[in-house]
C-alpha cells in the first residue's frame, strides 16, 4: 500500500480540518459536530493514499498526566475502515503515523517549542493491538514507546518520551 505522511501540527489548514471531519463521519468515528471541530484543530499527522485521499489521521492535545506528574501530548490516531481491515498493513500504518508524530513533536521539543510537554501519552483502545502488541517497550522503527499500566477500562497506557526530557521539565544538557 502506497501512502504519504504529512505533519500538519500546530496549524492544520481549515480545508484539512473540514476534510478530517468528513473522514471521521464517513468512517463512523466522530458524529458530534462540535467534538469533531475541536479535534480537527488538534490534527498532527495525516496519511493519504496514492490518490490523495485521507486514510489515517492523528491528533494531539497537551494534557497534564496525573499518573506521570507532568504534561504530555495526549495522542489519538484513527485509521479508515478499509485500511484497518488489512491486518498487519493497517497496524503498520498506525505505527508509521505514531513514529512520524513523535519525530515531529520531538523535533519541536528540541527546538524549544512546548518545553514542558515531555512526550506522547497513548491509551490503546484497540483490542487487536492490546492482544498482539503487548511488549513492554515497542521498539519497531526506532520507537521507544513504554507500557505504563492500564486505565479503569483496561486500555493499555503508553508513554513515548522526547529526547532529553527530564521529570523536572528541563532538557538533559547536550540535547539540541
Amino acid at each position: 500500500m502506497q501512502y504519504h505522511l504529512e505533519a500538519v501540527h500546530p496549524e492544520p489548514s481549515t480545508q484539512l480540518q473540514s476534510e478530517a471531519i468528513a473522514f471521521w463521519r464517513e468512517n463512523g468515528a466522530l458524529d458530534d459536530s462540535e467534538a469533531a471541530a475541536r479535534r480537527a484543530k488538534q490534527l498532527l499527522v495525516v496519511a493519504r493514499d496514492a490518490e490523495g485521499q485521507l486514510i489515517g489521521v492523528s491528533t494531539c492535545q497537551p494534557t497534564m498526566i496525573d499518573r506521570l506528574g507532568f504534561p504530555c501530548f495526549y495522542y489519538r490516531s484513527f485509521i479508515g475502515k478499509q485500511h484497518r481491515s488489512h491486518g498487519l498493513r493497517g497496524l503498520k500504518l498506525a505505527q508509521k503515523i505514531l513514529t512520524a508524530a513523535h519525530k515531529h513533536l520531538n523535533n519541536r521539543f528540541l527546538e524549544g517549542c512546548d518545553p514542558n510537554v515531555l512526550g506522547l501519552y497513548l491509551q490503546v483502545e484497540s483490542e487487536s493491538i492490546r492482544r498482539n502488541r503487548n511488549d513492554l517497550i515497542w521498539t519497531d522503527d526506532g520507537m521507544n514507546c513504554v507500557y505504563i499500566g492500564r486505565n479503569e477500562s483496561g486500555h493499555h497506557l503508553r508513554a513515548y518520551y522526547f529526547d532529553g526530557a527530564r521529570m523536572d521539565g528541563r532538557r538533559r544538557p547536550g540535547t539540541a
